[in-house]
């Protein structure tokens, strides 16, 4: 039976291969359906790696990799969200460079167009939907919770839910060890929880994922991944000190005697407890009628080296991640510039990459269900270097307006001062005429 059936597939195989040459020698076989074969070979049922639930236990128990992880969650979560539409000659139209442009090329196209982007108010369902994902959880806790899952293991899913109208309504997250992706054979995602199966079609689902370079059509690959050694090696520190505080991880002494059977070493013991047990018999004398040899066991933590260890793997997540030092609290070589300086690093090369990403998710399989028309942006979390700004409207300060200058300084801007500027090398203010 085994043969026969080995038998057949070998024929379905040799058969496909022949239609296949077939094909190309006639010529016609379409470039088109090579891709779709190897995808469709690379896309068959693939269960999560097994490492995604201990990489997930790992963030609740791995104090490192939680804060690290939660500084980016966190950056995310709390960035505002925005919705816009262009609109020309009193009509909304799509902008394809403003939908799903780079950061600067929508900053160019919206000087451009200027006061022809509209904004649309925070009611509009989109942008509720966001700030409230669901019943049982805040749009707060959603981004930071999608966050972190794409940040450990690669990969978050959002499950859409319709109302009567077939308007989304809200969003459930799901973890990425519960969901199976489509396949060849199924194309909808498998969602098992315990008991509880769920399929799902594909246009239901928003996934968010960082391809895997070994195979971009499968699962997705976090950083958390290439971590597990790291986490594994902190763990087995950390518990290897708590033992040392919980029972020196080796019992303290020693104690030998001559001629003892085992019935008079258990009296023994058992004397030695009674008689010296508790702070209140600690310096109590023992005499004795045999030498007794008591050898004292101790750790040398600095033998070890785990503080140097522990201090090391540290600094190996911290830079796995791109998170300057002094956002996890590390000040041995920080200032108030260096500080300054990593909340901007820190914005500019890891918040804004990550708001990219669900951006363009979200345009893509969220907003256009509203409307084709709709802009999702976010607003900028890099904050401006107003030291520079500082030092470079010093050479030439009648140039920026008083409001301008009360914005470096920290202060709300005034509508009394709206375009009034300091006058040239005077310490007066003053309008300065319309350049012609």
């Amino acid at each position: 039976m085994k043969r026969q059936t080995r038998t057949v597939k070998t024929r379905k195989r040799q058969t496909t291969k022949s239609a296949y040459a077939l094909q190309r020698r006639s010529g016609r076989i379409a470039p088109d359906s090579i891709l779709n074969a190897v995808t469709q070979q690379l896309m068959r049922v693939q269960p999560p790696f097994r490492t995604v639930s201990g990489l997930l236990a790992a963030y609740g128990n791995t104090p490192l990799l939680k804060a690290v992880v939660d500084r980016h969650a966190w950056g995310v979560a709390m960035t505002p969200w925005t919705l816009s539409g262009v609109k020309i000659d009193d009509e909304y139209v799509p902008d394809l460079e403003m939908q799903y442009g780079l950061p600067a090329i929508r900053e160019q196209r919206r000087t451009q167009l200027g006061e022809q982007i509209i904004p649309v108010p925070s009611t509009h369902p989109a942008l509720r939907l966001l700030n409230d994902a669901n019943p049982l959880m805040v749009g707060l806790s959603l981004k930071a919770l999608t966050q972190i899952y794409l940040d450990v293991v690669g990969e978050a899913f959002w499950v859409k839910s319709r109302d009567a109208l077939g308007v989304v309504r809200s969003v459930w997250p799901m973890p990425p060890h519960w969901v199976e992706l489509p396949t060849k054979d199924r194309k909808t995602y498998m969602i098992r929880w315990r008991s509880v199966e769920i399929e799902a079609p594909a246009s239901e689902v928003i996934r968010f994922y960082h391809p895997d370079p070994m195979n971009p059509y499968g699962r997705g690959l976090g950083t958390g991944g290439a971590l597990t050694d790291e986490i594994d090696a902190d763990e087995f520190a950390s518990k290897h000190a708590s033992a040392e505080f919980y029972n020196g991880a080796i019992p303290q002494l020693i104690i030998t005697a001559e001629g003892l059977s085992e019935p008079d070493t258990e009296r023994f013991e058992e004397k030695w407890l009674s008689d010296h047990q508790g702070f209140l018999k600690s310096h109590l004398p023992l005499f004795l009628n045999r030498k007794v040899d008591v050898e004292k066991l101790s750790q040398d933590f600095a033998a070890l080296q785990l503080v140097d260890f522990r201090k090391f793997n540290r600094d190996t997540f911290q830079q796995t991640y791109g998170l300057p030092p002094e956002l996890i609290g590390v000040l041995q070589n920080a200032n108030r510039s260096t500080v300054s300086a990593s909340d901007y690093i820190n914005s500019r090369h890891n918040l804004v990459p990550r708001l990219e990403l669900l951006r363009a998710v979200l345009q893509r399989h969220l907003i256009e269900e509203y409307d084709e028309r709709l802009i999702l942006d976010y607003v900028n979390p890099v904050n401006a270097d107003n030291e520079f700004h500082l030092r470079a409207a010093s050479f030439a300060n009648w140039a920026p307006d008083v409001n301008e200058w009360r914005q470096m300084m920290g202060l709300p801007t005034d509508p009394r001062y709206a375009g009034i500027h300091y006058l040239p090398n005077r310490g007066t203010f003053g309008e300065l005429a319309p350049t012609e």
